[in-house]
């Protein structure tokens, strides 16, 4: 009896702890979820770009491109604004405030013109490296494990939900150490969701002695994408990059992949000028030391991702893998264009400003923000239109500028001429004081003695074998005062000769005589041992004619 009642308290307690353990992992779900959906911020999706309005003036606009993100960097999606204009706002530093007059949010336009479709371009960099025949750690559908090869190709077929044609243009490249960048370079943009699908199915299986040319598939990649942005200025660009390992280059490999420090630094450096955002996956475990099996090079795929590190996931099975490739492509279609214009009326005012930007969105609860973003002018010129206003950008700024107040003339051409010349008229005498000022200050001895070739010896007559000169120069017989001849011409017959004599001596107090330099450069000291002290750093001894010849040293 006692027993029986024992069991059932205990099943009681058991069933009850269940319900409380389920009811808070509910909550605890529901509470993540929540948390995804909760706007945290703005990130660009694309960098800051100046346009022109294409009627031949000079002013300047600019475009940008950015996501609603959470705190993890994913994307969110939410409402657009009633009243876009309001609802945004472009800040400088210096605190001026700047509305957009063009707002496009996906496919939505928000200014209420007409508009085409948005065109999208997105380069998925598949690894197929060697290590990509390892076990991806779950089963596929027949039963038996699924490499990481198969998992990609599986994952990758995500990123073509809601694909459109028309408006959507991918291309599937697989990349590992062998022919990197003319593979990238051959790349083929499918405007069919069926032409991608047979990209992902055609892709090369991996083989063992396939490595990984990590740095220059992606810097091959950009390259490719720069150039469609130079053509389609308003298009979304997209690079997805999936690698299980890190960059490796052995013997055998391309010999001109990147490879080590300087191979990242410029890749790098080129992800930061070409500003295209791009998406690094690791598919691995990102705790493994790097050198041991199925590690991922974490730090260097998060300096590859751009705008921020947050763009960097890892990913250790195919469902983990699928989801972040359906994150690509929410990130590359719910993107928002702003267009704007500041108070420069003129594309010259930007010569050598560095511009910061901050972009604003109010929403009803919170006002999200991004970070500041930096665009970057040549200090002696005008920065270069990278585009022209597409024909809605175009209608809205007519009807902006019928309601907005007439903007302050341009700066004058003229003017703008003369600011360059003062400039350039600046760093002229900047340098001649370099050249000529700043040596006279710092070594008045030297710049104030003698020509570098010139030499000083007491007179000597001596026979000549030099050819004679048509004039030349008469000799200057030797004396008790010891004349000195300025040695200027020493490949004619006669030196150029010029008489130097002592200055009256000096009282016998003073063992000194006076050397007066005739040319009116200085005075020198002849000391009682006949020696005189060269500007140059040069030693020159004199000696009465009658006893031996002159001669000269030079000291270092």
């Amino acid at each position: 009896m006692r027993s029986s009642q024992h069991n059932g308290v205990w099943r009681g307690t058991q069933t009850l702890a269940c319900f409380l353990a389920w009811t808070i992992a509910a909550w605890a779900s529901l509470l993540h979820l929540r948390a995804q959906d909760v706007p945290s911020r703005l990130e660009l999706a694309d960098k800051v770009r100046i346009v022109e309005a294409g009627d031949g003036s000079s002013h300047p606009y600019f475009r940008v491109q950015f996501n609603v993100v959470n705190e993890q960097g994913l994307p969110v999606s939410i409402a657009p604004p009633k009243e876009p204009a309001a609802a945004f706002e472009i800040a400088e530093p210096n605190g001026q405030v700047h509305r957009p007059l063009y707002v496009r949010y996906g496919q939505e336009t928000l200014s209420q013109v007409s508009s085409g479709p948005s065109q999208r371009y997105a380069l998925l960099l598949i690894d197929i490296s060697g290590s990509m025949l390892d076990s991806s750690g779950t089963g596929s559908i027949s039963g038996s494990d699924s490499s990481k090869y198969e998992a990609a190709k599986t994952a990758a077929q995500r990123f073509l939900e809601g694909f459109q044609t028309g408006q959507d243009h991918v291309a599937v490249v697989p990349f590992e150490s062998h022919q990197v960048r003319e593979q990238v370079k051959a790349a083929v943009f499918a405007e069919e969701a069926e032409t991608v699908q047979r990209q992902i199915a055609e892709l090369p299986a991996p083989r063992p002695n396939y490595n990984t040319g990590l740095y220059s598939a992606v810097d091959a990649a950009l390259d490719v994408l720069t150039e469609i942005k130079r053509q389609k200025p308003a298009a979304g660009i997209l690079l997805v990059v999936l690698t299980d390992g890190q960059n490796q280059v052995l013997r055998g490999d391309d010999s001109d992949l990147l490879a080590g420090d300087d191979g990242l630094e410029k890749v790098t450096g080129k992800a930061n000028e070409a500003g295209l955002q791009t998406i690094t996956i690791g598919f691995g475990d990102e705790t493994v030391p790097l050198g041991k099996k199925g590690a991922v090079d974490a730090a260097a795929l998060r300096r590859l991702a751009w705008p921020a590190a947050s763009h960097f996931h890892t990913a250790q099975d195919v469902q983990s893998l699928g989801k972040l490739f359906g994150v690509a492509r929410q990130l590359l279609v719910n993107r928002w264009q702003l267009t704007f214009t500041t108070d420069r009326e003129d594309r010259g005012q930007l010569a050598g400003q560095d511009l910061r930007f901050q972009f604003r969105l109010r929403l009803e609860d919170r006002v999200l923000q991004s970070s500041w973003a930096a665009f970057k002018t040549p200090q002696m010129a005008a920065p270069p239109f990278e585009g022209k206003l597409d024909a809605a950008e175009r209608q809205a700024l007519a009807r902006v500028s019928v309601s907005a107040p007439q903007p302050r003339s341009p700066l004058p051409g003229g003017t703008v001429a003369i600011r360059r010349v003062l400039i350039f008229t600046a760093f002229a005498g900047l340098l001649a004081f370099l050249w000529f000022a700043m040596p006279v200050w710092l070594w008045p001895n030297k710049t104030a003695g003698l020509p570098s070739r010139t030499e000083f010896r007491a007179a000597q007559p001596k026979a000549s074998t030099a050819p004679a000169r048509e004039k030349p120069a008469p000799a200057v017989p030797p004396g008790p005062a010891a004349t000195l001849i300025l040695d200027q011409l020493p490949a004619q017959d006669q030196p150029g000769q010029t008489q130097i004599q002592f200055a009256p001596l000096p009282p016998q107090s003073s063992p000194d005589k006076t050397l007066f330099d005739p040319r009116g450069q200085q005075t020198l000291l002849l000391k009682p041992d006949e020696t005189v002290i060269d500007p140059r750093g040069q030693e020159t001894l004199i000696r009465p004619p009658e006893e031996k010849p002159p001669f000269s040293t030079k000291k270092s």
